[in-house]
C-alpha cells in the first residue's frame, strides 16, 4: 500500500525495459520573444524578453532526494493517516522497492519559463 504503480504496457506480465513509453517532450511547443523600447529626452530604455512554453523537464534533484529520503515532501507521503496524496511511501530498502528508483513520469514537471534576457539604459 502506498507504492507507485507501473503499467505493463506490453501485456506480457513482466515489468521491464520493454514497457517503457515516450512521455512528454523537452522541446517547447511555443517560443515567444518580445522587445520593448522607449526613450525620454536623452535616455533610452530597452528590454528583451524570451519565453518557452509547453516543454516538460525531468527533475533530477527530486528523483535523487526522494530516493534517499531527504526531500521535505516526504512529510506528506502516503500513510494510513494520509491516504490521499500523490507522494508514495518511502521505503528504506530501495533495492526491493521501485518507488523512487530511476526516472519515470513521476519526476516530469512543466518546464515553461519566462526570462528577461537584457535590460539597457543609455
Amino acid at each position: 500500500m502506498g507504492d507507485v504503480m507501473f503499467n505493463d504496457n506490453n501485456p506480457d506480465g513482466v515489468l521491464d525495459d520493454n514497457d517503457r513509453v515516450y512521455s512528454g517532450s523537452g522541446l517547447p511547443k511555443y517560443e515567444i520573444g518580445y522587445t520593448f523600447s522607449a526613450n525620454y529626452k536623452s535616455f533610452d530604455f530597452s528590454m528583451n524578453w524570451y519565453a518557452a512554453l509547453g516543454q516538460e523537464i525531468m527533475n533530477g534533484f527530486n528523483a535523487w532526494s526522494y530516493g534517499f529520503g531527504r526531500h521535505k515532501d516526504l512529510l506528506y507521503q502516503w500513510s494510513e493517516a494520509n491516504p490521499v496524496t500523490p507522494i508514495p511511501t518511502y521505503r528504506q530498502d530501495i533495492r526491493n522497492h521501485r518507488n523512487f528508483i530511476g526516472y519515470s513520469d513521476l519526476w516530469l514537471e512543466d518546464g515553461s519559463y519566462l526570462r528577461l534576457r537584457q535590460v539597457q539604459v543609455v
